[in-house]
């Protein structure tokens, strides 16, 4: 349930974010082929990255050796998609 609650809190502040700063995704403002098609919303901020931070969250909340873990799996991954 709180791993829900905090899920759609995070998609609901992306959302907001997005409304005062949008940043293009790279294939909009540069000529490439697409592989597969995909829309022309924002990049930034990332909707797996904040969901995936969520769920970190509320296992931190709950266990915190596993939440910390999580977190630093999270840090790492969240760097690579940049």
């Amino acid at each position: 349930m709180q791993s829900g609650f905090a899920g759609m809190l995070a998609l609901f502040l992306n959302y907001v974010i997005t409304q005062f700063y949008f940043e293009p995704r790279p294939f909009v403002s540069h000529p490439v082929h697409l592989l597969f098609p995909h829309a022309a919303d924002a990049s930034f901020p990332s909707d797996h990255t904040s969901g995936a931070f969520a769920l970190a969250l509320t296992v931190l909340i709950r266990k915190r050796r596993f939440g910390w873990w999580g977190y630093i799996m999270l840090a790492l991954a969240s760097r690579c998609r940049a």
